[in-house]
């Protein structure tokens, strides 16, 4: 009997637990698209500015913006670096016009 009373009670302490990461992990899935690119630097065109959306795809979520610097490394991945367009020194770097 105690048995089959800590095998509900792990049940109903553990459903919440599985529940609440599973959205989670839902949510966090959405990729980054890349929606503008702002910046292109000059001597090497495949670094760029740009800003990027996400849509998580739950409907209670709004679609989130970044803007980041990608720069690739390796051909294989991209290093991304957040950016304040504020702030940001443009030497160096070709506006892309809209």
């Amino acid at each position: 009997m105690l048995r089959v009373l800590l095998g509900g009670l792990s049940i109903v302490l553990l459903f919440p637990s599985v529940l609440f990461f599973g959205l989670v992990w839902v949510i966090d899935r959405a990729d980054w698209n890349n929606e503008q690119v702002l910046f292109v630097k000059r001597h090497e065109p495949s670094t760029q500015v740009v800003v990027q959306s996400r849509n998580a795809q739950f409907a209670t979520l709004s679609t989130s913006y970044r803007t980041v610097q990608l720069t690739p490394m390796l051909d294989l991945w991209q290093r991304i670096e957040p950016v304040d367009t504020a702030t940001f020194d443009t030497t160096g770097w070709q506006r892309v016009p809209q």
